[in-house]
Order: C-alpha cells, then structure tokens, then sequence
C-alpha cells in the first residue's frame, strides 16, 4: 500500500500545525491576562477605601503644590536680586581691594629702592674710609 503525499498537502498540514501552535500560543496568553485582570481586581477592591481617600484628596495636594511653587518662585526672585546686589558689590570690593594692592606693591617698591639706595650709600662710605660709630 502506498500512501503518496503532495506538495499542496504537505503545506496543508504545515499550515494546520502553525495555525493549531498560535491557537495554544493565544489559548496562553488570554490566561494570562484574565490571571493578571483578576489579581488586579481584587487589589483593588482589597484597597478601595484608600484610593478613595486618595482620591479626594487631591485637590489639596495640588493647591498645596501650587502655593509651594509660588512661594519658591517669589523666594528665587528675591534671591536672585540679592545675588545680583551683592555681585555688584564684591566687582566694587575686589576692584578697589585690587587698587589698593597696587598702590601696596608700588609703596614696597619705592622703600625697597630708598632702602638699596641707603645700604649702597653705606657699603660705598665704608670702603673710602669714613669712620665707625
């Protein structure tokens, strides 16, 4: 007895077993889902009186939120004038500090000069002769 198979049957069983795999595959994954959907019913009705409360109380939460921004707003621009403020004020502070450094250096500068003017003026004296004291 021979049994001879075609090309077009062969394909049909093919197609058979792949339709019959994505049935089991979608057989699975509804499974799943109605698994996940019941668990998630029953968290909440496990947990239906607290979201309720959160529920009602989020118009404060949000006016809450709101005056905090505000606030933060009207602190920042306060901060910011006083940054500026002070800004100002140290350019002023380091500018004249640096003036005032300068006018240090050139002060050194001239006593170091009247200073080596004097020690030349000394060590000169004493090699012509004059006397010690």
């Amino acid at each position: 007895m021979d049994i001879a198979f075609t090309l077009r049957d062969l394909l049909l069983f093919l197609l058979f077993c792949f339709i019959s795999a994505v049935c089991v595959y979608l057989i699975i994954i509804l499974k799943n889902l109605n698994r996940f959907f019941g668990n998630m019913n029953r968290i909440t009705e496990e947990n239906d009186e607290n979201i309720k409360k959160t529920i009602t109380m989020l118009p404060d939460v949000t006016k809450n939120i709101n005056s905090a921004a505000l606030g933060i707003n009207e602190n920042l621009d306060k901060v910011v004038k006083v940054v500026d403020t002070l800004d100002g004020a140290i350019v002023d502070s380091v500018t004249a500090f640096a003036g005032g450094a300068e006018n240090i250096l050139n002060f050194l500068a001239s006593a170091s000069a009247a200073f080596n003017t004097i020690l030349t003026m000394i060590s000169s004296g004493r090699k012509r002769g004059f006397p010690r004291r």
